[in-house]
């Protein structure tokens, strides 16, 4: 049977979709595997030896997409604030990898505390980062798979598209129309995004302009066909999972300096932020709600964006 994953599966996607409106109980927010390169250093230098931490971080969970806290919610609040995400992991040496895949979605993070030993020897980091994220590049593979075959669009086509989406912002953008989180809960049928906390919905006169761009407009994909990828190259999880987030976590442990203990380790009353990770600090929300980002999915895979 041919095993066939691209535009003329739309039909089939499309039954899904019908699905995931109709059974609402179907959760399709899942996550991203997820490869992690871990460098642990100390004054600039990496530290040699078998180290592992333990990460928790505190909030709340998301009740609404606009995830707003309770009443009684304050920002460092210990007696309301709960722990909403953690996770362990050790590393044999410097540069190891981790499978963490850093599901942080529907929750709201305030501060994270590090603890953890190396060499034997504890160490405890509390309040170290606001955000246990570290610097990822996504990046799923392939772009499409045809009788078992994977596929993906050369560069030239990532640099087509990202020229059209920059022409349908610059020409389309001015039909977009700002609003409050209350109107578009008082709303049915709006198509609606948001950005830097601003809440805006795209007319109808924005999706004329996006359909008139899009038959003007170059087609990326017949200028620059797929390509075949070689399996042997595609990098997986240890369960089999290709990896779509690349990611890296550089620990840098208190300096040596005098007053320290004999490993330079900072004291577990220390309350000094002292480990940094690199990457974006703030934890966004997706910009659209799961339905609506499945809608706009299949709108790319027949060539209109949302």
């Amino acid at each position: 049977m041919k095993s066939i994953f691209f535009r003329n599966s739309v039909i089939a996607i499309i039954l899904v979709f019908i699905v995931i409106l109709v059974i609402p109980t179907v959760n399709a927010d899942g996550y991203i595997p997820t490869k992690t390169t871990v460098y642990l250093e100390q004054d600039g230098k990496p530290v040699t030896g078998p180290f592992s931490w333990n990460v928790s971080c505190y909030g709340y969970m998301c009740k609404d997409y606009a995830c707003r806290p309770d009443p009684a919610y304050g920002e460092r609040d210990f007696p309301n604030a709960a722990m909403v995400f953690s996770y362990f992991a050790s590393c044999p040496q410097y540069g190891c990898v981790i499978y963490q895949p850093f599901y942080l979605n529907h929750r709201h993070i305030t501060w994270c505390d590090m603890a953890g030993t190396v060499n034997g020897t504890p160490f405890a980091l509390p309040n170290f980062s606001a955000n246990p994220l570290p610097d990822c590049t996504y990046d799923l593979q392939f772009d499409a798979i045809v009788n078992d075959t994977y596929y993906r669009y050369p560069a030239e086509y990532h640099s087509c598209l990202k020229v059209k989406e920059q022409m349908k912002k610059e020409v389309c953008g001015k039909y977009i129309t700002p609003v409050t989180w209350a109107e578009i809960e008082n709303s049915t049928g709006q198509s609606w995004f948001a950005n830097n906390g601003t809440y805006w919905i795209r007319t109808n006169a924005y999706f004329t302009c996006i359909s008139q761009m899009e038959k003007e407009g170059r087609d990326c994909g017949t200028d620059h066909p797929l390509q075949p990828v070689d399996p042997s190259i595609l990098k997986k999880d240890p369960q089999g999972n290709l990896i779509g987030n690349f990611c890296s976590i550089r620990i840098a442990l208190p300096s040596t300096a005098p007053g320290n203990n004999s490993l330079g380790f900072a004291p577990a009353e220390d309350t000094q932020p002292s480990v940094f990770i690199d990457g974006d600090r703030g934890l966004p929300l997706p910009d659209r709600s799961p339905v609506e980002s499945l809608y706009c999915g299949i709108l790319n895979l027949i060539g209109v964006s949302c």
